[in-house]
């Protein structure tokens, strides 16, 4: 994958509350910035994935830039972990995680939770 660097610091997932009561409880949104891969950590431990392992992959794979995407012969896709939606990889991501092309660059959240199942049900098969 190649190696796309943008600084961008952008608001990601924010729960929400439906009761007009809980304002209070509402979590702060997490941040993140592009090329910092450490800015990764806690949304990365929040979807269990040991960020001791994953951050070197997510720097080999996109230099821990959520937003970087490739399209050459072999590969169609990228993220922090270079998911690649080639033929007929982009059922299977579907499949595992509900992913697609088009809602998955940038999409920190989503490229964890694929990446986590992915993980937990392989092992790092996918980054080797």
């Amino acid at each position: 994958m190649k190696k796309a660097y943008a600084l961008a610091v952008l608001p990601l997932a924010m729960m929400q509350c439906e009761d007009p009561g809980c304002a209070s409880q509402e979590a702060a949104p997490v941040e993140w910035t592009a090329g910092v891969c450490s800015s990764f950590a806690e949304e990365a431990a929040a979807a269990g994935l040991p960020w001791g392992t994953f951050s070197p992959i997510a720097w080999r794979e996109s230099g821990c830039n959520p937003n970087s995407w490739v399209v050459d012969w072999d590969d169609n896709g990228g993220g922090l972990f270079g998911i690649n939606f080639k033929g007929s990889l982009a059922g299977y991501w579907l499949d595992q995680c509900g992913a697609t092309p088009s809602n998955f660059r940038g999409n920190v959240s989503l490229q964890m939770k694929c990446a986590s199942i992915e993980y937990h049900e392989r092992g790092l098969a996918a980054w080797r």
